[in-house]
């Protein structure tokens, strides 16, 4: 019979102590590495869907595309539309007259509704598109500026887009785009100043535009 000693007793308490320690920090070890690999895959997933919601958002050229495309809705119709419970302004008194509109489906599954105003040869496009979210107008070689009529004051972006004068501002948490025609591009003046007052008076459609943008 083989008899061991205390302090036997003790190594072989010491060595399955370390064994149960070794095992412990593996797992520990394991937990980490897999926390660390969901971090990742999710922060791979959030930066994917932000990539995909860039790509999909709607941008100034497709708005102007649609709107000038051809009127499809008779006057009534157009002028009783709403998005996102806002609707289209009543120009008549001014001298522009509501003569159609339309609707269109644009990226990121968001409603464009368009009502086309005409006064003589002019007409002006006013678009109005649901949902909070910007509609892109980096790529459309547009300024911003400060329009004061009235006593009131609007900051919109405006440019030439497809040579069409186009206007995009913020009415009410949603975004407007206005397009106008016939319209001179070499008469197209910006006012790319922040002071309180315009540095250099818009003419044409331009002013026109701006006038009305204020109004509606």
């Amino acid at each position: 019979m083989r008899t061991f000693g205390i302090g036997a007793l003790r190594l072989g308490r010491r060595r399955r102590r370390h064994g149960r320690g070794g095992a412990t920090a593996e797992r520990s070890s394991r937990r980490l590495l897999q926390a660390a690999a969901v971090a990742i895959c999710v922060t791979v997933g959030v930066l994917g869907v932000l990539a995909y919601d860039e790509f999909r958002r709607p941008d100034v050229p497709t708005v102007v595309q649609a709107a000038r495309s051809p009127a499809v809705d008779d006057p009534r119709t157009a002028m009783a539309r709403t998005v996102d419970g806002l609707g289209f302004p009543d120009w008549r008194r001014y001298s522009w007259t509501p003569v159609g509109g339309r609707r269109d489906r644009l990226e990121d599954d968001r409603e464009a509704a368009t009502v086309l105003y005409r006064n003589g040869a002019r007409t002006i496009t006013y678009t109005i598109i649901s949902g909070t979210g910007n509609v892109d107008d980096e790529d459309a070689g547009m300024n911003w500026v400060q329009v004061f009529t009235g006593g009131r004051k609007i900051g919109l972006v405006q440019g030439a887009v497809d040579d069409v004068l186009t206007l995009k501002r913020e009415r009410h948490g949603r975004t407007v785009v206005m397009t106008g025609k016939p319209f001179d591009k070499r008469r197209l003046d910006f006012d790319k100043t922040l002071e309180p007052h315009p540095t250099i008076a818009p003419r044409g459609m331009s002013r026109t535009m701006r006038r009305l943008a204020v109004r509606g």
